[in-house]
């Protein structure tokens, strides 16, 4: 393991500087001796714009985190139409429901752009899940994937869109499935990727989204929204 790919992900407290912004919170919170492993044991995996990580049905062999770069989970909608769930970028680790549960992929991961990725195979995560404290730091992970499945539920069930959206940018930005050491202010999402984690239209999003940046929440630039004021943007979010 490189010390380039070292001060990529952190090493706890015990971490050199010059980090960057973009550490998984779980992987944070993981005992040094666990980070280290799995840093120890990852292969690097470098995949380009548009290169499927695996399909739905494929067999689980690894457990992955981002590096570099921007993925989608996805699924295929009964008229065939692509759904995007979940965006993944640097600091989240993912892939371990499949490993734990010893069934096929449920979905599809696919880069959105050059993407770099650190692997660990499925028989090292199954060693390192004998380890009490890694299982339930395991544990955790999941159970954050289900309050946030429970939150997009509520979101799209009561949530006006504006809120929606609100909200929706906010967990991009503090990591849409891990979470994050420190909330980005600057996401690299394009319209079209956006409209369809929402399961809205383009022309419906970019309404809300000029609402939005009136309220001097956002500004947008060409693939990328920039979060002006988390402030405002958290107010948006819990609007009545």
């Amino acid at each position: 393991m490189t010390v380039n790919a070292l001060t990529i992900w952190g090493l706890s407290k015990e971490a050199p500087s010059g980090f960057g912004d973009h550490r998984g919170a779980a992987f944070c919170a993981l005992p040094l001796h666990h980070q280290r492993v799995l840093l120890e044991q990852g292969v690097r995996q470098a995949l380009g714009p548009g290169e499927i990580l695996f399909r739905r049905d494929d067999p689980a062999r690894g457990f992955y985190g981002v590096v570099h770069g921007t993925l989608k989970v996805s699924t295929l909608r009964t008229d065939g139409n692509e759904a995007i769930l979940a965006v993944l970028g640097p600091g989240d680790w993912f892939g371990e429901t499949s490993l734990v549960t010893g069934t096929r992929r449920e979905h599809d991961v696919t880069a959105i752009e050059p993407t770099q990725l650190m692997k660990v195979d499925a028989r090292c995560f199954s060693i390192m899940l004998r380890d009490a404290e890694f299982s339930l730091a395991i544990a955790r992970l999941m159970a954050s994937r289900i309050h946030r499945l429970y939150a997009a539920l509520e979101d799209s069930a009561l949530k006006p869109g504006p809120e929606q959206i609100a909200r929706r940018l906010l967990w991009l930005a503090r990591g849409d499935i891990g979470g994050t050491a420190k909330p980005s202010t600057s996401l690299r999402i394009s319209h079209e990727t956006l409209a369809m984690m929402l399961g809205i239209t383009r022309q419906t999003l970019a309404k809300q989204l000029r609402r939005l940046a009136v309220a001097g929440c956002i500004g947008q630039k060409y693939g990328r929204i920039e979060i002006t004021s988390m402030a405002r943007l958290q107010k948006a979010a819990a609007a009545a």
